[in-house]
């Protein structure tokens, strides 16, 4: 078996609900929108990479994030996502990887895009109670 590489994803909520997501533009991919989020750093925890990427993808600042779930993907190179929630975020959306990310964007969950990155996707799935798609598994760890 192929080790899989580890990565997060990180949601956050404004103080209305809406849900921060990016407009990714990554040369070579199909145009998506995203939740911040990237590969985990050797010794790094999930949390701490947590608040990495969302400092370096959009110059947020988490006082902390929470593991809400884990999705293994499938693949030639599979992905372990962490599914984090952010907690106390401080600061605006910044677009600080103007080569991945087009735009930031602060959406009420029923006018999310349709055109969600797959982890992304997987990770709504996750959260809202419904079986994850394209999943080898996933897991919720927290209400």
């Amino acid at each position: 078996m192929v080790t899989p590489v580890l990565g997060v994803g990180v949601l956050v909520r404004d103080d209305g609900g809406r849900v921060l997501l990016g407009h990714r533009v990554k040369p070579g991919e199909a145009p998506v929108w995203s939740f911040p989020g990237g590969a985990v750093e050797a010794g790094e925890s999930f949390e701490a990479a947590a608040v990495r990427e969302l400092r370096e993808e959009t110059g947020l600042d988490a006082r902390g994030v929470d593991v809400a779930g884990v999705i293994l993907s499938p693949g030639p190179a599979p992905w372990l996502t962490a599914v984090t929630v952010a907690r106390d975020v401080r600061g605006e959306p910044a677009l600080t990887e103007p080569d991945v990310f087009a735009e930031w964007r602060w959406c009420p969950r029923d006018e999310v895009p349709d055109a969600l990155f797959a982890p992304t996707r997987m990770a709504f799935d996750l959260l809202e109670g419904r079986p994850v798609a394209d999943a080898v598994a996933a897991y919720r760890l927290a209400p």
